[in-house]
């Protein structure tokens, strides 16, 4: 609910909408990070913060603290941010050639700002939070991270390929209502034709 909550707060707060935020609203696209969250984001990252906090760096000591933010960010998170992006354009119905090339232009901007996020985070959670907390507050976290993530990482696939974007949707449809508006104008009404 936690990655659903997050592009439903991005669509609905964070994008340009024309109209009404409701009417923009792609309860798709809120499923799609929603059942990420649930399948792979919530049980993958519970037993990494296990696995990180019992086996590979336990303690809340400065020395063990560094150990397990370097091993997040740097040994699960590019691995993990990887399968995520790429599963959500697959999701989207983005092609394995896409995907490839977007993850390969996008990547590293969005781990850039992951590490401007989380590092501090990660730390502040290594340190201060019981063991039994840290999936919550990552999850308080990710809301903000999500938004993020919904706003840089959605319509970068096949939509935008294929020029469909959000803003091109919405000058698509804007176009056509002044089209329709300048038909009606230039119409005559039945009635004035019949009196002629």
């Amino acid at each position: 609910l936690i990655a659903g909550g997050g592009d439903f707060m991005c669509q609905v707060v964070l994008e340009e909408n024309d109209g009404s935020a409701w009417e923009e609203w792609d309860p798709a696209r809120t499923g799609r990070f929603a059942f990420l969250g649930t399948v792979f984001v919530s049980p993958t990252n519970h037993i990494w913060y296990q696995l990180l906090a019992k086996k590979l760096a336990p303690g809340i000591e400065i020395p063990q603290v560094i150990k397990r933010v370097i091993l997040d960010q740097f040994t699960w998170t590019p691995i993990f941010t990887a399968i995520w992006l790429s599963s959500l354009w697959y999701l989207e119905g983005t092609s394995t050639t896409e995907i490839s090339t977007t993850l390969q232009r996008e990547y590293m901007g969005i781990m850039y700002a992951n590490w401007l996020l989380w590092i501090p985070a990660q730390f502040a959670n290594f340190r201060l939070i019981p063991l039994k907390f840290q999936v919550l507050f990552v999850n308080m976290v990710e809301l903000a991270w999500n938004a993020f993530l919904s706003f840089t990482a959605t319509g970068k696939g096949e939509d935008e390929e294929k020029g469909n974007s959000r803003k091109h949707k919405r000058e698509k449809k804007r176009l056509a209502a002044q089209e329709a508006l300048s038909r009606t104008k230039t119409q005559t009404p039945p009635a004035v034709q019949a009196k002629a």
